[in-house]
């Protein structure tokens, strides 16, 4: 026993030290340019601000504050278990509580790398249970540790958790099929949906897949009951490690979850293109994206030569062989993939699920004697043979994969000679062993230091460099908040300005996350929990800004009305000479001017007292409102509340509004000539050409006063050119003078879908905003049509406005308009809700008190987004009706008169879901007790 215990302390040892080793190649070049692994866009925009949040949330607990189960940080405000579970109940976030918010990038980097150790040690104790060889598991885990679906996911450490819960949750089926404990089992998938629901959801089509394939594969008698009594056996402990332990978390996540945007901006496939499959081939053994969605099964050499045996051992019913081409069968197929993601578009974000059972096949394979004969050589170099020319055509004819996915195969071309030099050589057992793990090690090394040379591939030029994220954070305005002596309650907007890819046009959006980072009130969120109906809301206004993409929104445009009905009190701005020709000043909205300056920040403040709700004295039905225009629905909302058509006939205290009462400003369209460059063929505004990057300027043709001045472009499209006119406009040269190249093009367009995504970047004087179409995204919003935005208001203003088309194609349009807005009606409108305003007297993470005076009474709107975990409490009774308002938002109705208003958040389902979670405590308390008897009365047994 003694002798078996210094074995296993070795086995973990030796791949300590091969990890450390070859983590220090692998990741060493980030070191030698000053990188991290901060992903400059979603790692910039996301992680290192979520980590930055992490740590709010501890300090705030510290200093005793309480915990927030209502975040208002996030977006408008959102449920906290529902966004951030996936760190609450990650170990390795807490390491970020160790380090300073300057150091964050490191701390990143650290546990994106413990992460991969984590997997592979996961891995490791896997084949060390099925009694894998020595040399095997070690090879098994550095192949699984540095799989190339876990080094382009080091972009986000999110996903790679997934490689390590995936093998212990194998190893607990394992284990119940053994008639052993099932506490494994139960942790393992406890922890995955805590993480997230998306993700085990596609891991608990894999396990039960695997359930099934094992009863079919196994030995022994196959029976219909037996079958059935091991699916109820299995649904039993899945109850209690993924409903009752984590039913706190689950509930109010599955309603968030239930919340968000659905949709794609890419179409759905059934079958891969051609450019797809040559890709596929390559992808065995690189980074390579065969669908450009983590679509991503690469691996060290050594395991890619054992896919021949993989098929032969399918006779042998073993079931890793099966679960391998079940999982190749998803991962050829569009249609499967889009399955394993919810039924959306086509996503590989499963592939860590083929990476567990290619190792695990691979490994099994290894161990057979058939694989180290001669005979095994030709398949060995046959593979070699259909890497080589699949790489040479995808490259030379179909300009299908990069330059470093070709040096990959090349790389394992040559591990593949060495391989086969292994087998015709003869080795003692133990010497081959060590040859083995040595060249998986080797080549996962080398794989990751083409992956990261910047003379190969350009994956480096992507990550931010040490300090960068702490220097963006840091400048921006919104580190001034904290400062601003306001205890009523409100929303800060600001904006910042990144530049496109080619550095020509620059444009401004309110910064993402941002808030998230300082703790703020903001009106920008960019994650995928986004509440769908707020995205709905903006397309429903008009709000280009609002709904570019449906896993983030950027503000309300500057719009007043929005702002107002959004209780944005504040707009920062900035003074800074280095941030861009125009200030962060020059984006305020309508009525907001400078009311102090903090840090070098200029503060501006809104002239309306806005707040987190008001009374309104009559409301509207949701198809009435919906059938006038956008901008029109944004003054109505000014006027009446929204709310849906079966609530409209439960209101007591509320008026119906007439549709005769309604006001409207007297919105003008204002005439304008066009100027176009050379670059733009205009034929008329419903049909243009833009051969290359220009502008076209829309030249007003009379004054503009007191006006908020928008921009329509009404059911705008784009089609792409013909193949020959874009050869042309991107090559500028003769076909027939360049035959070879053009016939290459002609290849690599071959069965490639066309997305007709296009970007417009719109100025008046120093302001610049951009319009976005983003079909061909994952997260694209693909309906909508019309696209516009307020270009700012002016006290009176005769000039130009600018419209930069930076994407080639022939574009449609019904109409292009100026449209000029008055703001005093808005003026009028906005004082009667002023006085009938909530006014936050006491306000904390999950609880507001208030009070509403108001002389007729009606329905009170909240701008907190619709959420059942809400109790709305008028004069200390709980509100019996809350209704949805505004298409996204909460009311309740109050009567005439003054009232204190008490608005308390617990996470949906409270407190029964803390009592299921008790339940499930016990039982796996009682399943974990019986598990040591039996484990002890065993070893009993043995001893005797």
């Amino acid at each position: 026993m003694e002798n078996q215990n210094k074995k296993n302390k070795k086995i973990y040892l030796w791949y300590t030290l091969l990890f450390t080793g070859i983590s220090v190649l692998f990741f060493g070049q980030l070191w030698l340019f000053d990188k991290t692994l901060i992903w400059n866009i979603d790692g910039y925009l996301q992680w290192y601000s979520l980590f930055g949040k992490f740590q709010n949330t501890f300090q705030g607990l510290f200093s005793g504050q309480g915990f927030p189960f209502w975040d208002w940080s996030i977006g408008l405000g959102a449920d906290y278990f529902a966004n951030f579970a996936f760190l609450l109940f990650d170990p390795f976030s807490y390491l970020a509580l160790f380090f300073s918010k300057e150091n964050l990038d490191i701390a990143y980097t650290i546990i994106v790398i413990l992460k991969l150790f984590a997997a592979g040690m996961a891995m490791l104790c896997f084949l060390r249970y099925h009694k894998k060889p020595s040399a095997l598991c070690l090879a098994g885990a550095i192949g699984y540790a540095f799989c190339a679906w876990g080094m382009v996911c080091t972009r986000h450490d999110f996903f790679l958790t997934q490689l390590i819960i995936f093998p212990l949750l194998i190893l607990g089926v394992d284990k119940v099929e053994d008639k052993r404990s099932p506490l494994l089992l139960i942790f393992s998938v406890w922890w995955s949906i805590l993480q997230s629901i998306y993700f085990s959801y596609m891991t608990a089509l894999f396990a039960v897949i695997y359930i099934v394939v094992r009863f079919f594969t196994g030995e022994g008698k196959k029976t219909v009951a037996g079958f059935f009594i091991k699916i109820v056996k299995y649904v039993g402990y899945v109850l209690v490690g993924g409903i009752l332990l984590t039913a706190p978390v689950l509930v109010p996540a599955l309603f968030s979850l239930i919340q968000t945007s659905k949709g794609s901006g890419v179409g759905t496939a059934i079958l891969p293109t051609v450019k797809q499959l040559l890709r596929f081939v390559p992808s065995f053994v690189s980074q390579q994206d065969i669908y450009d969605n983590y679509s991503i099964i690469g691996m060290n050499f050594l395991f890619v030569s054992m896919i021949p045996a993989i098929a032969w051992q399918l006779k042998r019913r073993k079931s890793s062989a099966w679960m391998f081409w079940i999982c190749m069968a998803f991962l050829l197929l569009p249609a499967l993939q889009c399955v394993t993601n919810g039924f959306s578009y086509a996503s590989g974000r499963w592939s860590y699920v083929m990476n567990f059972f290619f190792v695990y096949a691979a490994v099994e394979c290894l161990e057979w004697k058939r694989v180290w004969e001669k005979s095994y050589v030709r398949w060995i170099l046959l593979t070699m043979g259909i890497l080589i020319v699949t790489g040479i055509v995808a490259v030379m004819g179909f300009d299908a994969m990069g330059s470093a996915t070709f040096c990959m195969v090349l790389l394992s071309v040559v591990f593949g000679a060495v391989i086969c030099y292994l087998i015709e050589e003869p080795f003692a057992a133990a010497r081959q062993g060590k040859c083995l793990v040595a060249v998986v090690a080797l080549n996962c090394a080398l794989l990751g230091m083409v992956y990261y040379n910047p003379h190969i591939n350009g994956i480096i030029d992507t990550l931010m460099t040490q300090g960068k994220c702490y220097e963006i954070y840091q400048n921006n305005s919104m580190r001034v908040v904290s400062e601003i002596e306001d205890e009523e309650f409100y929303r800060v907007d600001t904006v910042d300005y990144p530049t496109n890819s080619n550095s020509q046009s620059q444009y401004a959006h309110t910064p993402a996350n941002t808030s998230l980072y300082w703790n703020t009130p903001g009106i920008s969120e960019y994650l995928s929990t986004v509440d769908g109906n707020w995205i709905k809301w903006n397309q429903l206004l008009g709000n280009s800004n609002g709904c570019f993409r449906r896993m983030c929104t950027y503000s309300n445009d500057n719009r007043c009305r929005m702002d107002f009905l959004l209780g944005v009190k504040y707009f920062l701005g900035s003074d800074k000479k280095t941030e861009a020709k125009s200030k962060n000043s020059d984006y305020a909205g309508y009525g907001f001017s400078e009311s102090d300056k903090i840090k070098k920040v200029s503060v501006l403040q809104s002239a309306k007292n806005s707040s987190l709700g008001y009374v309104y004295d009559s409301a509207m039905s949701d198809t009435e409102w919906k059938k006038y225009s956008a901008l029109e629905r944004e003054q109505i909302l000014m006027q009446t509340a929204v709310v849906e058509d079966d609530q409209l006939e439960q209101l007591t205290n509320t008026d119906k509004m007439s549709e005769t009462a309604l006001a409207f400003e007297d919105s003008q369209n204002v005439p304008f000539t066009v100027e176009t460059g050379e670059g733009i063929r205009w034929k008329s505004s419903q049909a243009f050409s833009v051969k290359k990057e220009d502008t076209v300027k829309l030249k007003l043709q009379r004054n503009v006063k007191n006006c908020e001045i928008y921009v329509l472009f009404r059911n705008l499209k784009k089609k792409s050119f013909s193949q020959k006119t874009k050869w042309k406009i991107s090559h500028g040269g003769d076909m027939q003078a360049d035959e070879l190249m053009w016939k290459r093009y002609q290849l690599s367009q071959l069965s490639q879908k066309e997305y007709e995504n296009f970007s417009v970047y719109i100025s008046r004087d120093e302001v610049t905003k951009r319009i976005l179409n983003a079909e061909g995204e994952p997260q694209g919003v693909s309906d909508n049509e019309d696209y516009m935005v307020n270009i700012g208001y002016a006290d009176q203003y005769e000039g130009e406005i600018s419209c930069h088309f930076d994407t080639p194609g022939k574009y449609t349009c019904d109409d292009i308009q100026v449209i000029a807005v008055p703001v005093k009606q808005f003026d009028q409108q906005a004082k009667v809700l002023e006085d009938n305003r909530l006014t936050v007297t006491k306000k904390s993470q999950n609880q507001i008190e208030g009070t509403v005076d108001t002389e007729k009474g009606g329905l009170l709107y909240l701008n907190i987004l619709y959420n059942k975990g809400w109790k709305i409490f008028v004069d200390g009774k709980e509100a019996k009706q809350v209704y949805n308002v505004n298409t996204a938002f909460m009311g309740v109705e109050v009567p005439e008169g003054s009232h204190t208003i008490r608005l308390e958040y617990q996470p949906l389902g409270s407190p029964y879901t803390w009592i299921l979670f008790g339940l499930g405590v016990v039982i796996t308390g009682v399943l974990g007790g019986i598990g040591y008897a039996k484990k002890k009365k065993h070893k009993g047994d043995t001893l005797q």
